[in-house]
């Protein structure tokens, strides 16, 4: 097993308004890289991966952790050994090195004090309590979404059926770093991240 090459899949997470961007950056990239927006239904058309989800900020965390699920169902990329979640607006400027991902379940830009309980008000439809409230949920450290981070597909495996209550988790990153916490996968900080994967947002 410690002679098998890495291999990752990177998922640009996006939603409708922006697919066709999505897909115009990842062109060329083959099945290195796919497209993640919500639908009706989940289902993968050889470029997109269309989760059964709200394709809004609502839907963000449910979106997530159902596209991670998927992938690792699909015999053609049974070849992958991680997986790379990506904002939209991200680049890839290279791929990671074999010596990162050794090893490696769950890794990014780590964040080990609480974060902002009114992170993204302004993003979450009037029907979402988020929008008014507070988060009052639990923190614990976490690769901070925005950033990307890479996560494993044994770790996956081990939250994939998991009952996750999406509505009260609005922080996807934070999400997966709990489930992945109970089943006592911990974030590991990956100091050149930004040298493989890139947004301008979050230098």
């Amino acid at each position: 097993m410690l002679n098998i090459k890495k291999k990752v899949l990177y998922l640009f997470i996006t939603h409708k308004k922006n697919y066709e961007f999505v897909l115009n950056k990842i062109s060329g990239m083959g099945v290195t890289s796919i497209a993640v927006v919500g639908s009706n239904k989940t289902y993968f058309d050889d470029k997109t991966l269309f989760v059964d989800a709200l394709d809004n900020y609502d839907g963000l965390p449910e979106k997530v952790y159902k596209a991670l699920s998927y992938v690792t169902t699909i015999k053609k990329f049974n070849k992958f050994t991680h997986f790379c979640k990506l904002d939209d607006d991200m680049k890839i400027n290279k791929m990671f090195t074999q010596r990162i991902l050794f090893n490696l379940h769950y890794g990014g830009n780590v964040q080990y004090s609480e974060g902002m309980r009114n992170w993204g008000a302004d993003k979450f439809s009037k029907n979402s309590k988020f929008s008014n409230e507070l988060y009052e949920g639990e923190f614990v450290p976490w690769c901070r979404g925005g950033y990307g981070y890479i996560i494993s597909r044994e770790a996956i495996n081990n939250i994939k059926r998991m009952n996750v209550e999406f509505n009260e988790e609005p922080y996807e990153d934070l999400l997966i770093a709990k489930l992945l916490n109970q089943k006592k996968i911990y974030p590991k900080n990956i100091i050149n991240l930004h040298e493989y994967v890139y947004s301008k947002n979050h230098q």
